[in-house]
């Protein structure tokens, strides 16, 4: 194997794999890339068993061959040199990699030993760029990261001729975003939140409008196509959560308030609520929103939102401001909507310029 490449091209290359390279790999084979180079091209792959990554690398072909290179020692290289032509050559083993002042040698791995990536069937589905960003701020802050509970770390998909739906939640707090769900479901499946995290991250690193899902059923995985690069995510297995039980059809109380104000002062009463497990207490009477957190040692914070519309009996409702927070950014310049019901029951909270997302959050039982 040998090619000629320049940094900054190794460098773009070495940046689409970095998530799929584990620093703890279970096995010693998986901290490796795959150089595969034929006459058509040259590729580079990484994986970890769950997520894995193969992305082209721009290159000249002098000789074609694979190899199996030590993937933090080979970036660590790369990283280290300026901007100039490299020759990447296997020899006996090793890689070598020369410029004009430079000469590194790096003992190969096995290539024998890299794992096979699957083979995608089945429909393929395209998926426009900008809803993985809608679905990137809208749905993965509502993820939970308790490894115990894998379906809880997954978003649900779910598919149908003329549209998706994307749900996520971690049992306090609920996401669900919907574009032209006009028909049946027709395929759902469970795709980790960190590789979803990714793919939406390279779709906007390699410039691509639209993305295509695919399944590779007989492993089980998820296959996504981003140009010329593939990525590869196994699927979680188990039953989401009934979601459409959680999201409440009605309300005792509504309000209507300035997003951007809300968040202003959620963002003040926050620094006041880290002491007190992130509560923060509303308020609604009188065509106002008090917001207050308990008293600390460190001190109180009470901050009031006039002019509010209210339609309903008052209430008093106590929330972790982190969760509103998280998705509350999104509202800016908008108008927020609550639909509350009782005071410790999901509560229904909407934004004017989200009109397909819907954000369930949990109010908090507080002693007294």
């Amino acid at each position: 194997m040998k090619i000629i490449v320049t940094t900054s091209e190794l460098r773009q290359a070495l940046k689409t794999l970095q998530k799929a390279v584990p620093s703890k790999p279970s096995l010693p084979i998986l901290q490796s890339i795959r150089f595969e180079v034929t006459k058509t091209g040259v590729t580079l792959a990484a994986t970890d068993l769950y997520f894995g990554v193969i992305a082209p690398l721009s290159a000249e072909v002098v000789t074609e061959g694979t190899a199996a290179i030590p993937g933090k020692l080979f970036n660590t290289v790369i990283q280290s040199l300026p901007d100039e032509s490299l020759t990447l050559e296997v020899d006996k083993e090793q890689l070598i990699v020369s410029s004009k002042a430079t000469k590194s040698t790096i003992q190969c791995m096995a290539v024998d030993d890299f794992p096979e990536f699957p083979e995608a069937s089945g429909e393929v589905r395209p998926l426009k760029t900008s809803t993985l960003m809608k679905i990137a701020d809208l749905v993965l802050p509502s993820i939970s990261k308790d490894v115990t509970r894998p379906v809880l770390t997954s978003v649900l998909l779910e598919f149908c001729k003329t549209g998706y739906r994307a749900v996520g939640t971690d049992g306090f707090r609920l996401s669900l975003l919907e574009e032209n769900m006009t028909g049946d479901v027709q395929s759902t499946l469970l795709f980790p939140a960190k590789a979803l995290s990714e793919v939406s991250r390279l779709a906007v690193l390699l410039e691509e409008d639209e993305v295509f899902l695919s399944i590779a059923q007989k492993d089980k995985q998820v296959c996504v196509q981003i140009g010329a690069t593939w990525i590869f995510s196994r699927l979680i297995e188990g039953e989401f959560p009934p979601y459409s039980q959680i999201v409440p059809s009605g309300s005792s109380t509504s309000l209507t308030c300035d997003g951007t104000q809300l968040f202003d002062q959620l963002q003040r009463a926050a620094v006041f609520a880290r002491e007190s497990s992130s509560i923060v207490q509303f308020s609604c009477l009188n065509s106002q929103i008090l917001i207050t957190t308990p008293t600390t040692p460190s001190g109180h914070f009470e901050g009031v939102l006039d002019d509010i519309s209210i339609d309903g009996d008052e209430i008093t409702v106590n929330f972790n401001a982190q969760y509103l927070l998280d998705i509350f950014k999104q509202f800016s310049d908008s108008e927020v909507k609550f639909a509350f019901t009782e005071p410790l029951k999901p509560v229904l909270c909407t934004a004017s310029n989200l009109q397909n997302f819907q954000y369930v959050v949990m109010p908090f039982r507080v002693a007294a």
